[in-house]
């Protein structure tokens, strides 16, 4: 994912509330394996930006966090540990 890209969903509040989405997944144990369901989230949130590559990326984030993320961590935090390589 692009720095720019990923700097500006970080400081996103619909980000925020698109990452509370997913924790919630998780919690409920639901995976989302297409990228249409991905897609929905964002909209969801009222995310119309993330296009493409970006997309791809976010979407197989999601995707891995759902089916074997760390522990508690939320998605927030395994975003940008993700994208800034921590």
């Amino acid at each position: 994912m692009e720095r720019e890209m990923a700097e500006k969903l970080s400081t996103d509040d619909s980000f925020m509330f698109f990452c509370r989405m997913v924790d919630s997944l998780k919690e409920d144990k639901i995976g989302i394996w297409i990228p249409f369901k991905t897609a929905i989230l964002l909209l969801s949130a009222g995310i119309d930006y993330v296009k493409g590559k970006d997309f791809e990326q976010l979407h197989q984030m999601v995707e891995a966090f759902l089916m074997n993320g760390p522990g508690e961590m939320p998605f927030y935090d395994y975003f940008i540990s993700e994208v800034m390589g921590l």
